[in-house]
């Protein structure tokens, strides 16, 4: 719940003050899709209602964030020190693409489900490649 720039950082202070941390390593984009902004105070820790990152089936998504507008926000929390790397979950290649063809620091992870029933060899080979 949140994607759009004005609220990238605010999600991140949230995570900084449950962990109790002053920095992240790695922080992730967890899935593509945008979720309408859910207000809450960064300052205090956990979450009231759990159910933030339910879908809604779909209602709950924001059409009108692109994934560019989330990165580029990502980006300047690395700028600021808040956060050492970037990265994506779930991207497919064509989403994966997409956000490399217009970002200044390139994904350092996509953190997917990968076994042996579920291999997922193309989008391997394309993130091995890059």
């Amino acid at each position: 719940p949140f994607h759009r720039k004005d609220h990238v950082k605010i999600g991140l202070q949230k995570t900084l003050t449950d962990l109790r941390l002053s920095y992240l390593d790695l922080y992730l984009i967890h899935w593509p899709q945008a979720f309408y902004f859910v207000d809450i105070d960064p300052t205090t820790r956990g979450y009231e209602n759990e159910d933030i990152d339910d879908s809604g089936d779909g209602a709950k998504i924001d059409p009108t964030v692109s994934v560019h507008e989330t990165w580029a926000a990502m980006e300047e929390l690395v700028d600021e020190g808040l956060v050492r790397e970037i990265g994506v979950s779930n991207f497919p290649v064509s989403l994966l693409h997409e956000l490399m063809t217009n970002c200044r620091i390139p994904p350092a992870v996509n953190q997917v489900e990968a076994h042996p029933y579920l291999q997922q060899t193309k989008l391997l080979s394309y993130c091995q490649k890059r």
